[in-house]
């Protein structure tokens, strides 16, 4: 339960990793598996990335927006069906393992908090 710092899920081909918050260059690189960012993210994200899924909090109040954040090489997507389960399940999960109290205000009143994520995948070229 915290922050990581850059790089944070570096050439991940099949983890699922959840943070509170990410520096820059998060998930570049990234071939496969699941990211999860719950606050603040760094200036550059999913550079290089060829596979996988980012799922990130928006911010109700950015400086920079989301979109100038992501790389070329990726994409803001909307959530698809069954996309607000699987995050409802891991952030379930990493509310178990570390008693995020950012993922358990998200889960408290999740029909709101449902519409605030952004689904980052891979550019198609």
């Amino acid at each position: 339960c915290g922050r990581a710092g850059q790089r944070i899920g570096v050439r991940n081909s099949g983890a699922t990793i959840v943070v509170e918050g990410a520096g820059k260059y998060a998930f570049e690189y990234m071939t496969g598996g699941t990211g999860v960012v719950l606050g603040e993210l760094g200036a550059v994200i999913a550079s290089g990335m060829t596979g996988g899924v980012v799922y990130v909090l928006k911010a109700d109040h950015e400086t920079h927006p989301l979109a100038e954040r992501v790389h070329p090489d990726a994409c803001l997507v909307p959530l698809a069906d069954g996309d607000p389960e699987r995050l409802f399940a891991l952030l379930s999960e990493h509310v178990v393992h570390t008693r995020s109290a950012r993922a358990a205000v998200l889960l408290a009143d999740w029909p709101k908090a449902q519409t605030r994520w952004a689904k980052i995948v891979p550019a198609t070229k």
